[in-house]
C-alpha cells in the first residue's frame, strides 16, 4: 500500500480546508475538488478515479490500482495474499476486497470508498446502508468513518469538505444531502430536494444544477456552498419537456443539453438535441452544436466533456458495437476509436488525458482507458468473468478500429 501511494502524500500542500468554502475560488483543485469527468454515467459495477500516481478502479469486491504506464495491481500489502484469486470463502482475508464497492474518491491524500462490508468480521448491515471507508496513504490502514445510506441509486461524491449524498426516494422525490467529511458521523444536512435524482456538477466553491422552473420550463440554478444562496443562470420557456440535463464543465463553462422528443407509435423521434454553453457567473448562453446533426442514426450521440475535449459517443441500434470521437476547433468529428462485440455500460470522459470505458457482455465486463492523445488509442484493462473474480490483465490491444 505505502509503494502504491507513496506519491499520494502531497508535500507542497500547505492548508487544506474542511469547510464548505476554500482559497481556490472556482479554480479546480485535485486534493479537495470533485473529478467531474468521473461521475457515474451508466449502470456499472466498475468505478474510476484519479489518484495522484495513476488511477484506481474496482469491479465490484476488490478495489485496484493502476499506473500512468497502465500496469495494475490490487490495492493489498498483506504478504503472501492470492488477492482476487483467493478460495471464495477465503476472499475476505485480501484487503483489497470490499464486498461491493459504490464509489471510490481521491481527497486530501487518502482514498475513500463506500462498500457494504470488508472483512468476514464485520456485522451485517442493514439492506439500505454501506460503510464510507478512509485508507491512509501512511499506513495502508483502512477506517471505518460511517454507515451512509445505500439505496440502490445513491449517488456519492466529496467535494471542499464535504461528502455528498444523492438518492431518490420512493416517491421519485431526490434529495442531495451532506456532512463534513471531518466529522462524517454528525446529522446529514439536506442541501437540495427535487424531482427525480440531482447529479450536480461542482465547480469551485458552487454547484449547479438543473430543475423545472415554475411555468415548467427547464433551468439552470447556482448554488452557493457557503451560503447556500441560489441564482437562476438560465430560465427559457422553449426548453424541451422531455429533457435538459448538465453535462460537464467545458474550457471554464456550463455543458448544457437540451432535448425534444415525440413518440410515434413504437418509436422515438428526436425533435431537437441541442448543446450550450452558459457563463457560470454571468449566465449567458450561447448556442454550441446540433447533436442531431451527427451520424446516420435516428438516436443523436451522448455528449461528454473532459473539461477540455468535447466526446460524442455514438451508440449502434442493433449490433453491440459503439465509437467514441472527439471534436474539432470547428465541431467537426476528427478522431474516433470503436469497440465492436461488447454492450456499454458506462462511460467516463476522464480528466483530459485518459478516459474510460466499461462494456457487458454475457456475464463478462470488461474497464478500458483511452489516451486522449492523436491518434486515440484504447488499451484494454481488465475483465471479469464472474463478476467479482477471474480476471485476466494487462493485454494491449489498441489502436483497434479508427474512421
Amino acid at each position: 500500500m505505502k509503494r502504491i501511494f507513496s506519491a499520494l502524500l502531497a508535500v507542497g500542500l500547505a492548508l487544506l480546508l474542511l469547510t464548505g468554502c476554500s482559497n481556490y475560488g472556482n479554480t479546480y483543485h485535485f486534493e479537495t475538488d470533485y473529478p467531474n469527468g468521473f461521475a457515474v454515467s451508466g449502470k456499472t459495477i466498475c468505478l474510476v478515479a484519479p489518484v495522484k500516481d495513476g488511477y484506481c478502479f474496482s469491479n465490484d469486491s476488490f478495489l485496484y490500482h493502476m499506473d500512468m504506464d497502465g500496469k495494475t495491481s490490487v490495492v493489498c500489502s498483506r504478504a503472501g495474499c492470492n488477492h482476487d484469486k483467493e478460495e471464495a470463502g477465503d476472499l475476505w482475508k485480501c484487503e483489497g476486497y470490499y464486498g461491493s464497492i459504490a464509489f471510490i474518491q481521491y481527497y486530501d491524500g487518502a482514498l475513500y470508498l463506500v462498500a457494504t462490508t470488508f472483512t468476514a468480521k464485520e456485522k451485517v448491515l442493514a439492506n439500505d446502508q454501506a460503510l464510507l471507508i478512509r485508507i491512509s496513504p501512511d499506513t495502508g490502514m483502512r477506517e471505518i468513518l460511517a454507515p451512509v445510506d445505500n439505496i440502490g441509486n445513491a449517488v456519492y461524491m466529496i467535494h471542499r469538505g464535504y461528502f455528498y449524498t444523492s438518492a431518490v426516494r420512493s416517491d421519485n422525490l431526490s434529495e442531495l444531502k451532506r456532512v463534513p467529511i471531518s466529522a462524517p458521523r454528525s446529522e446529514p444536512e439536506t442541501v437540495l430536494t427535487g424531482e427525480g435524482q440531482i447529479i450536480p456538477v461542482f465547480l469551485g466553491d458552487h454547484l449547479y444544477y438543473g430543475r423545472k422552473s415554475e411555468n415548467g420550463s427547464a433551468c439552470v440554478v447556482r448554488r452557493d456552498l457557503g451560503s447556500g444562496k441560489e441564482t437562476v443562470l438560465t430560465d427559457t420557456s422553449d426548453a424541451p419537456e422531455d429533457g435538459a440535463w448538465l453535462c460537464g464543465i467545458y474550457q471554464g463553462k456550463l455543458l448544457w443539453e437540451r432535448r425534444r422528443v415525440h413518440i410515434d407509435e413504437d418509436t422515438i423521434l428526436f425533435e431537437k438535441d441541442e448543446a450550450f454553453l452558459i457563463d457560470p457567473s454571468s449566465g449567458e448562453t450561447e448556442r454550441l452544436l446540433d447533436l442531431l446533426s451527427f451520424g446516420e442514426s435516428n438516436i443523436p450521440p451522448a455528449l461528454y466533456t473532459d473539461g477540455q475535449n468535447l466526446i460524442l459517443l455514438h451508440q449502434s441500434e442493433e449490433e453491440a458495437a459503439f465509437s467514441i470521437c472527439t471534436l474539432d476547433e470547428t465541431l467537426q468529428e476528427e478522431k474516433a476509436v470503436v469497440l465492436d462485440g461488447d454492450f456499454l455500460s458506462a462511460f467516463y470522459p476522464g480528466d483530459g488525458d485518459t478516459a474510460f470505458i466499461t462494456t457487458d457482455l454475457y456475464y463478462s465486463q470488461k474497464l478500458y482507458r483511452i489516451l486522449m492523445d492523436d491518434p486515440l488509442k484504447s488499451y484494454f484493462v481488465h475483465e471479469s468473468s464472474q463478476m467479482y473474480t477471474a480476471w485476466s490483465t494487462e493485454d494491449f490491444i489498441g489502436p483497434i478500429t479508427f474512421d
